[in-house]
């Protein structure tokens, strides 16, 4: 029997991580409206960072979550 390589192209694996960067992103409430592979790298862990300031917003929901969060961290400055 033929031995078959099973790696996944490399650029397959950027991808994936980078939707999987992106439902982070969405599951904070964040909304990454310019992701993409040439906004990020990799470290040397193989762990994706954004290097680039993109547009991100937020939902409503979040940036009340956000707001209340911030005025319960520093009541107190």
């Amino acid at each position: 029997m033929k031995k078959m390589e099973t790696n996944m192209p490399q650029a397959i694996m950027k991808y994936t991580k980078l939707i999987e960067l992106e439902l982070i992103f969405l599951s904070y409430g964040i909304i990454p409206i310019d992701l993409r592979l040439a906004n990020v790298a990799f470290s040397e862990d193989n762990e994706m960072v954004v290097i680039d300031y993109g547009l991100f917003t937020m939902d409503f929901k979040a940036l009340c979550c956000a707001g209340y969060l911030m005025m319960v961290l520093f009541k107190d400055v």
